[in-house]
């Protein structure tokens, strides 16, 4: 990752703040630039856990730091509230951050009690809390529990973190958010900044127009919001509009003065000396092909295997990549090392390949935002290959070819090159071949309420189909067994169950599962429902009134599903009749295609889901809405001849789902 999540530990909600400081805490008075808030007294309490009085988020930016000035007054309202606030959590990073703790105040019937006044001080911790993601850093816990809060009591908490990044020397920036999900009783934003720092800001919704601050040899925006509602996010829209109380500052004048500043660090970590044990590496990969495509494979596939995933966040803040001789020397390292160690194995080899900065969460938004490197945390290799673009994650696992890579899904990403950098777009185009293709074979000819022999496959491509080959790697052949089982027990629970299989088809790159039984075909009267072959579903697409309600709704994507069903039948079908129209209708970004025949004796039927959109516009969603509802109502039956049906074996139970 190219940066770390600033938390706040157990009250993250309430608190809502910026990380804090240095291996010892500060305690000190508010510097000079900080204007002090009151608390507001005279407002009435409502019935949540707690009530947010104040929000005070102020910030100074300067060419080598960045303070950020942070109070808090919040009131317990319920014994909710009590365990909400029973303890104070503040996490910070002593390699980029210093925190000075101004006041942690309780305020009962109108007095304020200093809780720090009798020698408590913050108790400090080093605690590992993301290894299970394989994440070591160098933060700290500070944690302060205050005695004897009663439900009434007011908190009031104010500190000044002080972030230094010598990457980022000149040309800083800074992140402002305050809680948009609770109401506020009165909100104060204000930042300052050198006239010499050409700084711009952009303010996100739900805020009022800030003002600006003229002062000597300053500048500025202030803004203050009483009764301060939360926000209602519109329901499935893309990421970038959701709704969020925040403003950005930058002195990065473009994304393309961004990328020059990051761009030596990884052209520098990808070099490699003439003794570099990496040349070694490079060699066999030239012994193995010539083919500029299968060597970019090996090289790939030599950092996904033999460099297991950790990520540091030490180095200016986990800004800084390891070199590539390094990163292969500990045999471990983070996206930023992978992706050194990639490139230094691609430029031996004469590919030509760059370094991308993408937001593997919400990037989406990445491209409305102003040029910032915390809008980033992820960073993965650009290759160009006989014209053609590919792209290496060294952090993946099981890749084995190039042919086999599709663009991933990140909407936009930033070449750390030296000149023109621009936002490169980022988006797969709509699946050829279906993600998960199910088959199904039944053989009825011996008589539709006989035990017929049931077969089914399923196929998942791509990355899914990678993820389950790996999982399954690790279970023995019992629990392996038992797990398929289980599996298609819950997609055919009116099978009897003979065999099950699983095995990986490197060649199609598709995990695949196999399963036989008998089935003993559940007839309504003369009809014979058809499994997983549902289209559609009930869909609600409504949105409450609030920002951004007429925003485009977002499509799962890219996405393709695909089931297949061949029912062999008695007399060669003579008799035998398809109930259910055809289906071949696109909404909601979705195309839905279903067809039925029945030819030589055989009924055969295929339905599928593809998207075909990324995103939908809003005034299509009620027409939208109302396709998919009926869709998802069109069953279709496989109708038998009166004379075939003697008895009435009860409601057929579908195995398959309708996709949503």
């Amino acid at each position: 990752m190219l940066t770390r999540r600033i938390v706040a530990g157990v009250v993250a909600l309430l608190w809502g703040g910026v990380a804090l400081a240095a291996h010892q805490l500060r305690f000190a008075a508010p510097a000079a630039w900080v204007v002090p808030q009151a608390v507001p007294s005279a407002i009435k309490p409502t019935g949540a856990a707690v009530q947010f009085l104040l929000a005070d988020r102020q910030v100074e930016l300067t060419a080598k730091a960045v303070d950020y000035y942070v109070e808090n007054a919040i009131r317990i309202q319920t014994p909710q509230g009590l365990s909400a606030l029973g303890t104070i959590t503040l996490v910070w990073d002593p390699d980029t951050d210093v925190l000075v703790v101004h006041k942690v105040d309780l305020i009962r019937g109108g007095k304020v009690s200093n809780l720090l006044a009798d020698g408590r001080r913050f108790t400090i911790a080093k605690r590992e809390t993301n290894l299970e993601a394989a994440t070591l850093d160098d933060t700290l816990t500070a944690i302060l529990r205050p005695p004897g809060l009663r439900v009434g009591d007011i908190v009031d908490v104010a500190y000044t973190l002080v972030r230094r990044q010598p990457l980022l020397a000149g040309t800083p920036s800074a992140e402002v958010q305050v809680p948009w999900s609770l109401p506020l009783s009165r909100l104060h934003i204000r930042a300052l900044w050198s006239r010499s720092l050409p700084i711009r800001w952009q303010e996100g919704q739900g805020l009022a127009v800030a003002h600006r601050i003229e002062s000597g040899g300053e500048r500025g925006i202030s803004l203050t919001m009483r009764k301060v509602p939360p926000l209602l996010q519109p329901r499935l829209a893309p990421l970038r509009f959701l709704v969020d109380r925040r403003v950005d500052f930058t002195a990065f004048r473009s994304w393309a003065q961004l990328a020059r500043r990051f761009a030596p660090l990884y052209r520098r970590a990808a070099k490699l000396g003439p003794a570099s044990p990496l040349l070694k590496q490079v060699a066999h990969i030239r012994a193995a092909s010539a083919d500029p495509l299968r060597q970019a494979a090996l090289a790939l596939r030599l950092v996904e295997s033999q460099v297991r995933y950790l990520f540091l966040d030490f180095n200016d803040g986990g800004l800084q990549p390891a070199p590539a001789e390094l990163t292969w020397s500990r045999r471990f390292g983070d996206c930023k090392a992978k992706t050194v160690l990639l490139l230094a194995l691609l430029h031996a080899l004469g590919i030509q390949a760059e370094p991308v900065a993408v937001n593997s969460l919400a990037g989406d938004a990445v491209q409305g935002r102003l040029p910032m490197i915390q809008l980033f945390n992820h960073v993965l290799v650009r290759a160009v290959i006989a014209g053609r673009t590919y792209w290496l994650d060294g952090t993946r696992l099981g890749d084995r070819s190039l042919a086999q890579l599709r663009v991933p899904y990140y909407h936009w990403g930033l070449p750390l090159v030296g000149h023109g950098a621009q936002l490169l777009s980022m988006v797969p185009l709509p699946p050829r071949r279906p993600f998960t293709d199910m088959r199904i074979s039944i053989d009825a000819s011996a008589g539709i309420l006989r035990p017929a022999p049931f077969r089914a496959q399923m196929s998942m491509r791509g990355d899914a189909g990678l993820f389950i080959e790996q999982r399954l790697a690790n279970l023995t052949p019992d629990q392996l067994d038992d797990a398929l089982r289980r599996y298609w027990t819950q997609q055919y629970g009116f099978v009897d169950i003979k065999s099950v299989s699983a095995r990986y088809d490197r060649k199609r790159h598709a995990e695949r599962f196999r399963m036989e039984g008998t089935a003993r075909l559940r007839w309504r009267d003369r009809d014979y429902r058809v499994d997983g072959l549902g289209v559609g579903f009930q869909a609600n697409f409504t949105r409450s009134p609030g920002p951004a309600r007429d925003a485009p709704y977002a499509v799962a994507y890219p996405f393709y599903t695909r089931t297949r069903e061949a029912i062999r039948l008695p007399q060669t079908g003579k008799g035998f009749s398809v109930v259910g129209a055809d289906i071949d209708r696109t909404a909601a970004g979705i195309h839905y295609e279903r067809r039925a025949r029945i030819q030589a004796g055989v009924f055969r039927a295929v339905a599928s889901a593809r998207s075909v959109a990324r995103e939908f516009p809003a005034q299509e969603a009620a027409h939208d809405q109302r396709i998919l509802r009926r869709l998802s109502q069109s069953s279709l039956y496989l109708g038998a001849p009166a004379d075939m049906v003697t008895r009435r074996a009860g409601p057929h139970r579908s195995g398959g789902a309708a996709p949503e």
